[in-house]
């Protein structure tokens, strides 16, 4: 009996050893696999930050030659589809898909209200919707939409001002937020914005000028404000059609390098004088 009960229990630590050894292979594999994939995507990331950089300077050079061409009035030449504004194709092995000159900026655009644009009356942040080729006539704007993009509470204070510019206003139109004569230019007088409530939506004249004014309202923090414009609405698509913002006295350029699959895109905005 007692053979027997020593044979049983010999037998029952069979495959032991294999199947611990399997089990030490197994996480060596994995840990391995770990390990390979870290290092593969960290050799990628490497190799697209190199890419990138070569992306950023060839847009910088291109930029560059914007300013030159722009700031000594050279002329434009022979321009083909290869050399959009008669820029160069290729900077080194960066390519550049498109180097566009416009006196318009994309219809949404990204502000900072500087921490020094804390009152009205020392503000940068003026924008003016009127047609640059006729800025006497209507400025063919029908509705904007501004939405605050900063973290915080701390408010940006928006103006909207609409006026008609045949009209002979108490004060110079826009300049006077205190103004509430009739006819006022004011539709938004002062109206805070902020992590709260962050989209303000207003419909426009088509027929009349506008200027949004913002005021930053916080205590030394730059903030951040989206504006959108769009033209007259269209009932066809019952939507109002982005319309870009007029740069007055700029000339933006728009580039976007190519190195590889990797793109980068940079806008520069050139004084015309």
């Amino acid at each position: 009996m007692a053979k027997i009960t020593k044979n049983l229990k010999s037998g029952s630590q069979q495959g032991v050893t294999l199947l611990l050894a399997i089990l030490v292979l197994s996480s060596i594999l994995a840990i391995a696999f770990s390990i390979a994939t870290i290092i593969f995507a960290e050799v990628r990331n490497s190799s697209d930050l190199l890419k990138t950089e070569a992306s950023i300077y060839g847009a910088q050079a291109t930029a560059e030659e914007g300013i030159f061409k722009i700031k000594r009035q050279v002329p434009a030449g022979d321009c083909d589809s290869s050399t959009p504004n008669c820029y160069s194709p290729q900077v080194g092995n960066v390519s550049i898909v498109s180097a566009t000159e416009s006196s318009t900026s994309s219809p949404i655009q990204q502000i900072i209200v500087p921490a020094s644009s804390n009152s009205f009356a020392n503000t940068v942040n003026h924008y003016s919707l009127v047609n640059p080729d006729d800025p006497a006539g209507p400025s063919g704007f029908g509705h904007v939409k501004l939405t605050y993009l900063s973290p915080g509470n701390e408010p940006v204070y928006v103006y909207i001002c609409q006026y008609d510019p045949q009209i002979i206003y108490n004060t110079i139109a826009c300049t006077d937020p205190n103004d509430s004569s009739s006819p006022s230019y004011w539709l938004v007088p002062q109206q805070p914005i902020n992590f709260s409530s962050p989209v303000l939506e207003k419909d426009l004249d088509l027929n009349m000028h506008q200027e949004i004014i913002l005021v930053n309202g916080s205590v030394g923090s730059n903030l951040y404000v989206q504006i959108e414009t769009f033209g007259a609405f269209d009932p066809v698509a019952n939507a109002w059609p982005p319309k870009g913002m007029p740069y007055f006295g700029q000339t933006s350029i728009d580039i976007n390098a190519k190195n590889s699959e990797i793109y980068r895109r940079v806008r520069v905005l050139v004084p015309n004088n």
